[in-house]
């Protein structure tokens, strides 16, 4: 069961966290961000996704096995597991069980299976003997403290890579850059967060701002050309209103 700890909870967080951020660029980015490849070896952001499902789905497998209980400390490769996989100037291959399977992705699949298998892996994590051991075929006898570590660093090391790829894709398709400005009756910030998130949905490759401070609550848009009806849909379905700031 769950270790009532600092390291268990601070664990649970992060795993939580990572994907939340991962889950956020796959549906903020559009299906040409998502299969955009650097060289045709190299794998687009769809494909690193699929791989870190793959990776999360066997883990739950594994945390899923009967264990017997640790006759050692059962952290005690949680070190060499974050040296591994967060050590950003070395690479590996991964074992052919959790390598991608496709070439093209259906975005709204991608994130459907992702939302399941982390969902499903955040209440097995509350549920696991944490000090048994296990036998995994990449990483032999480990303890399910260890394995759960693991699957933290591995996101982290792929959202990372996820996050370089949008860099690149961007550095690549650099559009002709627009400025547009809408003056706003937005009052609270944490509404103005949430349409920033709604916003950036439809335009990923731009910056988008909005100044509370200001006394027309400009709402600024720099990056992609926009279709100014969007932009006031957006914030009338949160109770704004909105117009072209002339």
């Amino acid at each position: 069961m769950l270790s009532n700890t600092i390291y268990t909870a601070t664990l649970l967080n992060g795993i939580e966290q990572i994907n939340k951020e991962l889950l956020h660029l796959l549906r903020s980015s559009n299906e040409d961000v998502l299969h955009f490849r650097v060289t045709i070896r190299s794998w687009c952001i769809a494909q690193i996704a699929e791989h870190v499902l793959l990776s999360t789905n066997s883990v739950l497998k594994a945390i899923s096995l009967n264990g017997n209980k640790a006759q050692r400390d059962s952290t005690e490769k949680i070190k060499e597991l974050q040296n591994i996989f967060l050590d950003f100037t070395k690479k590996y291959d991964a074992p052919a069980f959790i390598l991608p399977t496709k070439d093209i992705y259906s975005k709204a699949v991608l994130v459907n299976e992702l939302e399941t298998t982390f969902a499903a892996l955040q209440q097995a994590l509350y549920n696991v003997e944490f000090n048994e051991l296990i036998d995994h075929p990449a990483f032999g006898n480990i303890s399910k403290f260890e394995i759960a570590h693991f699957v933290w660093f591995h996101t982290q090391r792929h959202l990372r890579q996820m996050n370089e790829r949008l860099a690149q894709y961007k550095q690549q398709h650099q559009p002709d850059t627009f400025i547009e400005l809408f003056k706003t009756n937005i009052s609270k910030r944490k509404d103005a967060a949430i349409i920033i998130e709604q916003l950036n949905a439809h335009y990923p490759l731009s910056k988008i701002t909005i100044d509370l401070h200001d006394c027309d609550k400009i709402l600024r848009i720099e990056g992609e050309q926009v279709q100014p009806m969007l932009i006031t849909n957006v914030l009338h379905s949160f109770g704004y209103s909105g117009a072209v700031f002339t």
